[in-house]
């Protein structure tokens, strides 16, 4: 996929630590070789998930609590992709379903180029450290730096929709996946955290201008038998920062909680235009 200067438009060429355009707009390589186009007034200000919610997802993915859903986010797209393909993960965080989607392309005997973006640099930073392969970008979802109609798939998992800037990029072959939490997901911990729990909304799954080619429901319950990952857990959430320290400190004592896990999966196409 050709990248593209968010200032003016242009092609972005690798000029040894940086990328750069004709027009001498340059952005840096971080030293794992994240690209960060985020512009320059708003580089000293923190974007999106920090250090701490970076490190509680990837210490709490990493021992597979959701490979289940990695499974099925493989399960309904992979199948779909031409051998080779372009993709984006929008909002792809520390890059644990970004990097599991690549490796089952590969045993597909299928190809595919991703572009990690999320505009925290910290889940940037972990997603190259996860694998070199992946192109990490620090950048909002709602401007991706390619070229309209460059991708074959989009990701857009937990992370904020945003369907219009989604079907500019994608070719009119390309596909939506999509993942949102059920209502009884994490019931369990905020009922260990919470007088007054509340479900999560209902998701219908309906996105003008695109159409649903299938759903996948997720639901399991596991019994967390570690403090640590139950902090984990937690810390991975946004609920975490809403919460007083008071609340936060229920959890302190608890070493085993059995907990619901519950997703929906969406696979869309385009709707055609006209």
């Amino acid at each position: 996929m050709e990248i593209v200067c968010l200032v003016c438009g242009e092609t972005l060429f690798l000029d040894e630590k940086s990328y750069c355009c004709k027009n001498n707009h340059r952005f840096d390589l971080s030293r794992k070789g994240a690209l960060n186009l985020l512009q320059s007034s708003a580089k000293g200000k923190h974007h999106g998930d920090d250090k701490l919610m970076v490190r509680s997802r990837s210490l709490f993915l990493n021992k597979g609590y959701y490979d289940s859903l990695s499974n099925a986010i493989c399960d309904l797209l992979v199948n779909e992709l031409p051998d080779e393909s372009c993709i984006i993960d929008a909002g792809c965080g520390e890059g644990k379903y970004t990097v599991d989607l690549l490796n089952s392309i590969r045993e597909h005997g299928k190809e595919a180029e991703i572009l990690g973006i999320d505009i925290s640099k910290d889940a940037i930073s972990a997603l190259r450290s996860r694998s070199k392969e992946i192109m990490g970008i620090v950048s909002s979802a709602s401007r991706i730096p390619v070229r309209d109609r460059s991708a074959d798939a989009v990701l857009n998992i937990f992370s904020p929709l945003i369907s219009i800037e989604f079907s500019r990029v994608l070719k009119e072959s390309g596909l939506l996946l999509r993942v949102v939490p059920q209502e009884k997901h994490l019931m369990e911990l905020k009922q260990a955290v919470y007088d007054n729990p509340y479900a999560n909304p209902h998701e219908s799954g309906h996105i003008p201008g695109f159409r649903i080619k299938e759903r996948k429901d997720v639901e399991y319950s596991v019994l967390i038998k570690s403090n640590e990952d139950i902090v984990s857990l937690f810390q991975m959430t946004p609920y975490y920062y809403k919460t007083s320290r008071k609340d936060q400190e229920k959890l302190s004592y608890i070493t085993e909680l059995s907990v619901t896990f519950s997703f929906a999966v969406f696979l869309y196409s385009k709707e055609q235009e006209g």
